[in-house]
């Protein structure tokens, strides 16, 4: 469990201040660079194009052709460029293919895409619909069901259930092989179009950037003894198996399923949380760091300015106490912040009994006690 701890550790400390407010010095004046809290991090940059009169020794050297800009030098984001011509091989828009922070586009836009690449847009190019995975305007196209991707992601995206069965399966033998998660074998797996997605999600809490979903219930039969004292319950796994939503790119795919099945992992162990935050937060956390160990960080820093109160804040808090007590603390946190299978139903027994009878326990005034096995 350590090395998990210090990897998502390094891995995060290294790349925050990419998510704080800064500013860029340039020679005649001050950059601003903001930050979007999103799925995709955007920064905004203002360059200056100077001349300069120093002496020689200070005369400063072009990033691209490493020529002296004896005629003065563009500065953008600590680089300097000699030239337009030497800028545009660094900064273009990838939609439009215009030179970026000249004077006449002194601002822009940077998207970190699902291959963990630095894409560059113009303002106007901005206006346009982005890709619902990454936020990338480049060569976009519709799904199916209208969402627009960017042929980056439409790469590896998953149309096919056979084409998920791969990613389900590394996902499983990540957690069992860095966590120890039992590994169940053949899971229901099936990729689904957006409406059956929402329509077998109906019930739960199911957020609107969801890829993937996996529920465990469990169905419960009882019966009260004649003498009103013993109410006998028993309870039996159904498992519904894992959606994937159709067009997922295979990394954001891989993510969303660690992630549900740390659910899978939580209800078998812990069973039933009721704050939330603690459930989804180690969730995210979980999700976070096999996406670093999958090649994919900024699935795991885009994470660190999510505001949402459980899923942000929630993950805040676990990924913290990973960090700072490790896997033991956590495992004992997460048993006491928890309640199991029979005690959940001891304090919601409304919730496995048929009206008739809690009518007629509450008629009679009973307080039967429960005893878990087979009804025979």
């Amino acid at each position: 469990m350590t090395r998990f701890i210090y990897l998502l550790f390094t891995c995060l400390t290294a790349t925050i201040f990419l998510f704080l407010p800064c500013t860029t010095e340039a020679q005649e004046t001050r950059g601003n660079h903001t930050v979007t809290p999103s799925a995709t991090t955007s920064y905004t940059d203002t360059p200056s194009a100077t001349t300069s009169s120093a002496r020689v020794s200070e005369i400063p050297t072009c990033s691209v052709c490493e020529k002296s800009c004896n005629r003065g030098h563009i500065r953008v984001r600590d680089e300097i460029f000699c030239s337009e011509t030497c800028l545009a091989t660094k900064y273009s828009c990838a939609s439009c293919g215009q030179t970026l922070g000249t004077r006449a586009c002194p601002s822009f836009s940077t998207i970190t895409d699902i291959e963990e690449k630095s894409v560059f847009f113009c303002p106007n190019c901005m206006e346009k619909s982005g890709c619902v995975f990454c936020g990338s305007r480049l060569e976009t196209s519709q799904l199916p069901d209208k969402r627009i991707i960017c042929s980056t992601c439409k790469k590896t995206a998953i149309f096919k259930t056979e084409d998920a069965l791969p990613i389900l399966q590394n996902a499983q033998k990540m957690l069992h092989e860095r966590y120890g998660f039992p590994i169940k074998p053949n899971i229901p797996l099936a990729v689904v179009s957006q409406t059956e997605f929402h329509r077998r999600a109906t019930g739960t809490k199911l957020t609107t950037n969801a890829l993937a979903l996996h529920l465990t219930h469990f169905q419960g039969k009882t019966q009260l003894s004649d003498d009103g004292k013993t109410l006998f319950v028993e309870m039996d796994e159904l498992d519904s198996g894992m959606i994937v939503l159709e067009g997922s790119p295979a990394a954001l795919a891989f993510d969303s399923i660690v992630h549900e099945l740390t659910h899978e992992f939580l209800c078998r162990k812990f069973y039933h949380f009721d704050d939330p935050k603690i459930e989804e937060g180690f969730c995210e956390s979980i999700a976070a760091a096999c996406s670093i160990y999958n090649g994919h960080p900024h699935l795991a820093t885009r994470r660190i300015t999510n505001q949402d109160p459980i899923y942000g804040d929630g993950f805040r808090l676990m990924y913290t106490m990973l960090q700072d007590k490790g896997w033991d603390e956590t495992m004992k946190f997460l048993k006491e912040n928890s309640q199991s299978m029979r005690d959940y139903i001891r304090n919601n027994l409304t919730e496995v009994l048929d009206s008739a009878t809690i009518e007629h326990i509450k008629k009679n005034n009973l307080k039967p006690k429960l005893k878990f096995g087979k009804i025979r």
